[in-house]
């Protein structure tokens, strides 16, 4: 997943639709929660 998110690093937006006990994994990521998980970059 790390290697996904460095190829996506110039990318305003990353969505991703997961599962809520999944979560978790994504936020140690630096992702937030939402409707799924994102990541935005200002």
């Amino acid at each position: 997943m790390m290697q996904i998110l460095q190829q996506l690093e110039g990318l305003y937006m990353i969505y991703l639709q997961c599962d809520p006990e999944v979560q978790p994994f994504y936020e140690r990521l630096g992702m937030n929660r939402s409707i799924g998980m994102r990541i935005r970059r200002y």
